[in-house]
């Protein structure tokens, strides 16, 4: 008989897409519940849904973009007095009512805190899992009321996952005494046909990659500094830009004006897809990550597959991956260090293309879609 699993999560996220894609093709009737608002399924969720496999999202009403409605409606300030309707409440029911094999809440503060508010005080779980993601720990557990929400969200889970040792060692700091799951990557993989490439050498690539992005974590303005900098001395090079936000959009379009040819970007608001992400990856030479607080980072892992040299802030974990075999280079967040690294490297070619052979035989190794696959399915056996 199938298992029965309910897995919480973002069902607008890419991230949350990717790891469904992993465990799609597993024995199982999947259920999913919203952690939070959303306006629509993300994309390649709809698509795995549509597939008629057995992952299907728990909705308010039979017909999808009605339920969204709805979802959506009840969160609002006109609505939401319906407590009987609240997520909260739903998902409450769900765990009376249903009986399975693995609850998964993936991520923290959204479907962690929810899972935690909703367990039924007279009934024991000894099946959840709770999945750390970027700065659920690292970075929230300076707030108070967050690191008391943090402490009863690792008590409640009997089994923990995350992409970095970082993060397990934080989990035990803040109470987890359960069984510790696979370290894998939370989104990134490849497939085989990815490495069957042939990805251009450093020599031939003229452009840098950086992600400027603001908000909580990001610190995209400090990124379009070090752009502007580099792009005045070094008129050989162009810089692509992505996920730009909107309070740090203004920067971007004065660096557009003034270099026109050379500096191009996208933003959150208008993202490109991902495929042209990795397009943009494998034309550059450097990537340049800069944040207050992350996991391994995406855009990380992504350069390491594509050749591209990473450059990334100690805010990350992803010094775990230099440490064992990747080249990279990491810096504190500060304009001064984060530009030393820059014109340290940018034109050492013999540096950057060992760089690329090693990083390549370890995205390999590492970021592969079919082993990463299988080492997730393991978590619901």
């Amino acid at each position: 008989m199938p298992k029965k699993i309910l897995i919480i999560g973002m069902l607008n996220s890419v991230h949350f897409a990717n790891w469904l894609e992993r465990i799609s093709s597993l024995d199982a009737e999947i259920l999913l519940f919203p952690s939070r608002q959303y306006r629509d399924l993300h994309p390649k969720i709809k698509k795995i849904v549509s597939q008629g496999n057995s992952i299907k999202v728990i909705k308010l009403l039979p017909i999808q973009r009605f339920s969204v409605f709805l979802e959506f409606a009840l969160e609002t300030r006109w609505l939401k007095y319906f407590n009987f309707y609240s997520r909260k409440a739903r998902l409450s029911r769900i765990l009376r009512k249903k009986k399975f094999d693995k609850i998964h809440a993936i991520e923290i503060q959204h479907a962690g805190y929810l899972l935690k508010d909703a367990l039924p005080n007279d009934i024991l779980f000894e099946n959840i899992i709770v999945t750390n993601w970027g700065s659920d720990i690292y970075y929230f557990s300076q707030f108070p009321e967050d690191a008391q929400k943090i402490q009863e969200c690792l008590k409640m889970a009997n089994f923990y996952s995350a992409e970095c040792t970082r993060d397990y060692k934080l989990a035990k700091e803040y109470g987890f005494k359960g069984v510790e799951l696979p370290v894998v990557p939370n989104s990134t993989t490849f497939t085989k046909d990815y490495f069957e490439k042939q990805s251009p050498l450093s020599r031939d690539r003229n452009q840098l990659m950086m992600k400027c992005y603001g908000g909580i974590f990001g610190l995209g303005e400090l990124l379009l500094q070090v752009a502007d900098n580099t792009l005045r001395h070094n008129d050989q090079f162009s810089i692509y830009a992505y996920s730009v936000t909107s309070e740090i959009l203004p920067i971007a379009e004065e660096i557009r004006r003034k270099y026109p040819t050379r500096f191009k970007f996208s933003t959150v608001a208008s993202p490109i897809t991902h495929r042209m992400i990795i397009d943009e990856f494998t034309k550059s030479r450097l990537y340049v990550g800069a944040s207050k607080s992350d996991g391994i980072s995406t855009s990380f892992l992504e350069a390491l597959a594509a050749g591209t040299f990473p450059i990334q802030t100690s805010t990350s974990c992803a010094s775990e991956w230099i440490e064992s075999g990747a080249r990279g280079i990491i810096v504190e967040p500060s304009y001064k260090d984060i530009q030393f690294a820059i014109d340290n490297v940018l034109n050492d070619v013999k540096t950057l293309e060992d760089a690329q052979r090693e990083n390549f035989l370890i995205a390999k190794s590492r970021l592969s879609f079919e082993t990463i696959s299988e080492v997730t399915k393991s978590f619901y056996l």
